[in-house]
């Protein structure tokens, strides 16, 4: 029993990492649609794997890469190959494929940092799931950016997730690393997104892509704009006072 415990967080990954590759299938069969969702199920199995290993009392470094790997795949390989086929493929052409590349290989140092990084109540960069969850409700949402078919706007959606992948931008930890807490509660959180995910309005799944993935920048700048009227209305009143001693 105890070594069908020990491989259930293994399953659950490799469940990621399976439709991960059913993923770049069915985007290379023309399926971009289905592509799409099964990288949204490859989330689930995401944010479950690491919920079942501590549930069973299982979690291991083996578990820890291999979700890793399961990640780059799911969350690298498959969005970008879905994106570059969807929408660079015809109009962009070789520059399309050095994008869809470099999106692959931020999405890779970002993984690596999130390995050798200990654990916080913030992520540094913009999780990978992040990102592929940007690419993807894009493509699912094709019809709405229709009328920019041909222009710069993929290139640059596409540029701006891999960029934000390795910034130092801040981002909410929803998945904390070595997070402990009330499991089941977690795994139900799990059942209750997937669940969403297949009843919800698509419409909101891009916004809550997009807000997610420029979450970081805008807290940033919500941070310095906050640090500037702060020290702002400091200065104003070491003025007043000084002003007031003179008065004096």
């Amino acid at each position: 029993m105890k070594q069908i415990y020990a491989m259930l967080p293994s399953a659950v990954t490799l469940g990621n990492l399976t439709c991960g590759f059913l993923s770049i299938v069915s985007a290379s069969a023309g399926n971009f649609k289905g592509a799409a969702w099964l990288i949204f199920l490859s989330m689930v199995f995401d944010i479950m794997d690491g919920r079942v290993a501590r549930l069973t009392k299982t979690t291991s470094r083996f578990g820890e890469e291999l979700d890793s790997l399961a990640d780059l795949v799911s969350f690298g390989a498959a969005p970008a190959f879905l994106f570059y086929g969807f929408f660079l493929k015809a109009e962009f052409g070789r520059v399309g494929l050095v994008l869809s590349c470099i999106f692959v290989l931020c999405g890779a140092l970002r993984l690596a940092r999130f390995n050798v990084t200990e654990g916080s109540d913030n992520f540094q960069g913009l999780p990978i799931p992040g990102g592929a969850a940007l690419l993807a409700s894009t493509v699912i949402h094709g019809h709405v950016f229709q009328p920019w078919a041909g222009t710069r706007i993929f290139p640059v959606i596409l540029a701006l997730s891999a960029v934000l992948m390795i910034s130092n931008f801040e981002y909410p930890a929803f998945k904390k690393k070595g997070a402990q807490g009330n499991i089941y509660k977690k795994l139900l959180l799990a059942l209750i997104l997937l669940g969403v995910i297949l009843i919800v309005h698509e419409i909101l799944i891009l916004a809550v892509s997009f807000f997610y993935a420029f979450l970081g920048p805008l807290g940033w700048m919500w941070e310095v704009t906050m640090r500037t009227w702060a020290v702002g209305v400091v200065e104003e009143k070491i003025r007043n006072r000084r002003l007031k001693k003179s008065m004096d």
